[in-house]
């Protein structure tokens, strides 16, 4: 029989899931990300860009409201073309960018060290070429990071 107690958690979790699925995506990470996919050849469809596979967002509070940030981009095995965009300086709440074995070219863009609070970068088997931007080792992860693969 239920209790008064698992009244008041279910009661809790609908609550929570009806404020996050009212939630918008900050603008400036909605054009981030609307980039980034063009670049990639991803389509995003009618689907909620936050839903979209390999795309993870959390709520942050931002000017006394909450929105979604986008918090960590995977996409691994894809087959994705093309090159990351820079417009991924503009994702600041980005805790991980994992695009692994796909066949992204050019130079990893410069912006990427705007991510102050990536953790996690994993950028390896790609074909990318040019230098790596200097400014990862600033990164509060560093490049020695095992978390940081650039192979």
């Amino acid at each position: 029989m239920a209790t008064v107690g698992h009244f008041f958690l279910i009661l809790f979790f609908t609550l929570n899931l009806l404020v996050k699925a009212r939630l918008n995506l900050q603008t400036t990470d909605h054009e981030a990300l609307l980039s980034i996919h063009n670049n990639l050849g991803i389509t995003t469809g009618s689907t909620s860009i936050c839903n979209a596979a390999g795309i993870f967002c959390e709520p942050r509070i931002s000017n006394n409201t909450t929105v979604l940030r986008v918090t960590r981009i995977v996409f691994k095995h894809r087959r994705l073309r093309g090159s990351i965009s820079p417009a991924i300086g503009k994702l600041s709440e980005l805790k991980e960018l994992s695009v692994p074995n796909n066949h992204l070219v050019n130079q990893i863009p410069v912006e990427i060290t705007n991510c102050q609070k990536l953790e996690v970068l994993n950028l390896k088997s790609n074909r990318f070429s040019g230098n790596v931007p200097t400014g990862l080792s600033s990164l509060p992860r560093t490049s020695s990071d095992p978390r940081f693969v650039l192979q």
